[in-house]
């Protein structure tokens, strides 16, 4: 794919995920200023499946262009993400036609009595959303293809109540969609038209990325077996507590090898500037120490927000470097969108669950996930250096 074909693909995307954030911004003014039933309802609609759908196209043409994708596979990505979201809205307004019932003293009615069902295909839909997503790099891979069905699958059934309960807040969804379009409107460094281009090696890049996934997904369970083993051991004593609130402030340390993976991803691609990318990694992996430190304490949501900002920090020094020097005021907004979308979703997905999802992104990148690197710019070849 030729540069101009590729920006205009993330043009693309980039309308996409604004789309999808402009629906969610409607979803959450309309959910705080306004009070009319209808109103509120069609907002849900818009905001709670539309943006979603939207963002995760915009996502789909960032990871693979339109035209890569085998026939029909995209499509059934595509609606089975609209199927799913429009589920996990029918949960919630069913329980809330439920709960108003049963308060009032009414018998449920059909549409509050099938909350589990729609529940149900909530989770069955995500997982299989989840599970596409993820098989889509691992398809590639030189082994039995019921191996990477099989990883997928558990990585979908392990996301899925996670995305299900983050996708009912408009903040979340918005803040997805954020980080989407910011993503989509990073634009690598130009260089001079006659600068000769260097060939990159990637073969080493992506086993030091997947050696790195597999330190930081060893690390996630032995540091939650462990504090499960202890905390089981010690029940009905304060030491069962104690272990599960040391695994949630240390399993935050996970995040340290896929910071250093990202940035070598970045200084890879983009080697120009180095010395950015080099220092965000030591903010944020100092910023992760010491709010873990906090989180060991009693400042719990300090440490929450000092490591998501840690990790927001190396976002935005990846997007620092890869978009265009000459556009100033352009680096500077999307670092800064780069930095506040990136940790709130840290915040949202990782901080508050002690890490644990950290498993399903180490594990994916280690079962495959390295090889998108070559997908989001032209394999083999990098500018070389301004």
């Amino acid at each position: 794919m030729t540069d101009s074909a590729r920006l205009l693909v993330k043009d693309r995307a980039a309308r996409l995920g604004g789309g999808g954030f402009l629906l969610a911004v409607v979803w959450l003014v309309v959910s705080v200023a306004v009070d009319a039933p209808v109103v509120r309802v069609v907002a849900q609609v818009l905001g709670g499946v539309g943006a979603p759908v939207l963002t995760v196209a915009a996502m789909l043409l960032l990871v693979v262009p339109a035209d890569g994708w085998r026939r029909g596979r995209r499509e059934l990505i595509l609606c089975t993400a609209a199927f799913a979201f429009a589920a996990d809205l029918l949960f919630v307004l069913s329980f809330g036609v439920g709960m108003d019932e049963a308060d009032a003293g009414r018998d449920l009615g059909l549409f509050g009595n099938t909350t589990w069902l729609y529940g149900a295909a909530t989770v069955v839909a995500l997982a299989a959303l989840v599970a596409l997503l993820v098989w889509t790099p691992l398809g590639g891979l030189a082994v039995r293809r019921w191996i990477t069905v099989a990883a997928a699958s558990a990585i979908g059934l392990a996301a899925a109540p996670l995305i299900a309960l983050s996708m009912l807040s408009p903040v979340t969804v918005a803040v997805a969609a954020l980080a989407v379009t910011v993503v989509a409107l990073a634009r690598p460094r130009r260089v001079a038209a006659a600068a000769a281009e260097i060939p990159v090696d990637w073969p080493p890049v992506l086993r030091r990325v997947r050696t790195l996934a597999l330190a930081s997904l060893a690390y996630t369970l032995a540091v939650w077996a462990g504090s499960i083993g202890a905390s089981v051991a010690a029940t009905g004593t304060e030491r069962a507590t104690s272990a599960l609130g040391s695994a949630m402030a240390v399993g935050q340390l996970a995040v340290v090898p896929l910071l250093l993976a990202a940035v070598l991803v970045a200084v890879t691609r983009t080697p120009a500037h180095p010395t950015v990318l080099w220092a965000g990694f030591a903010v944020g992996a100092a910023g992760v120490a010491a709010g873990s430190a906090l989180l060991s304490g009693d400042a719990f949501l300090a440490g929450v927000a000092l490591v998501s900002l840690a990790v927001g920090v190396v976002a935005a020094a990846v997007v620092w470097a890869s978009t265009d020097r000459r556009a100033t005021a352009l680096r500077v907004c999307l670092a800064a969108l780069a930095l506040v979308g990136v940790a709130l979703l840290y915040a949202v997905f990782a901080a508050m669950t002690g890490g644990i999802s950290l498993a399903l992104v180490s594990g994916g990148v280690a079962l495959g996930g390295a090889k998108l690197v070559t997908r989001l710019r032209s394999p083999g070849t990098l500018p070389a250096s301004a």
